[in-house]
């Protein structure tokens, strides 16, 4: 990572940043300070699947969509949510993560081992638990979905991209040496209650959709590769 940060500033003519351009950028505590990597980089836009704008929801009563990543660690995230729940018999909790072995259904709680494709869950959730990876937050911000994200412990991109989201009004944040069924729920409780949330995520949606990423980034490759072969 070191090689890379100096490569930024001596070797690259273009940094691409598929994100949010400012004061909207998530990754803002992720961002170089030095000024000659500053000036050649561009944020893109969110870098989604065309098929997110297309999912059509799973139709549900107020849904909880939980995503939990399948590495043994994240266990005690999983089996949170699912306490949780027992909590927030009003709700369903839909449940996907690849730590569950088969599907169930038990009462409000699904439990599903893997999806080929989550977008119409996310689509048809009112808000997402998940961990807070930054192609996962692009996505739900490209939904207009707001939620509650909980980074891995000394991740330091999740914390930062988490404390940042948090900090914009985007999502909820619980760190893991706070994570409870109580705390899960309090803050289930302020996101369905504060309208807030829930209009700042889809103002982003809405930009996200003007600023077309995927478009944007093959414009700049065409352009660039044009003025390289000029050059050369």
């Amino acid at each position: 990572m070191g090689f890379l940060g100096k490569a930024g500033v001596v070797l690259l003519d273009e940094i691409l940043i598929p994100d949010f351009p400012p004061p909207n950028d998530i990754c803002h505590y992720l961002l170089a300070k030095n000024s000659n990597v500053k000036k050649r980089t561009s944020f893109v836009g969110p870098l989604v699947r065309k098929e997110l704008y297309k999912s059509v929801p799973i139709k549900k009563k107020k849904t909880v969509l939980a995503v939990v990543g399948g590495h043994e660690y994240r266990r005690p995230l999983l089996e949170c949510v699912v306490k949780t729940a027992r909590l927030c018999k009003d709700m369903n909790f839909t449940i996907i993560s690849r730590l569950i072995e088969r599907k169930t259904v038990e009462g409000n709680v699904k439990s599903l081992p893997f999806v080929k494709n989550l977008y119409p869950y996310m689509r048809a959730s009112d808000l997402i638990i998940t961990q807070s990876g930054h192609s996962t937050v692009m996505e739900m911000l490209c939904f207009g979905k707001t939620g509650i994200l909980i980074p891995d412990k000394g991740q330091y991109e999740q914390e930062a991209i988490a404390r940042r989201a948090k900090e914009l009004k985007l999502c909820e944040r619980i760190t893991h040496d706070r994570l409870s069924p109580k705390t899960l729920t309090k803050k289930i409780d302020i996101l369905l209650s504060d309208k807030s949330y829930k209009k700042n995520t889809q103002k982003l949606s809405k930009i996200a959709r003007k600023l077309n990423g995927p478009k944007k980034v093959a414009d700049m490759a065409i352009e660039y590769s044009s003025r390289m072969t000029m050059k050369y």
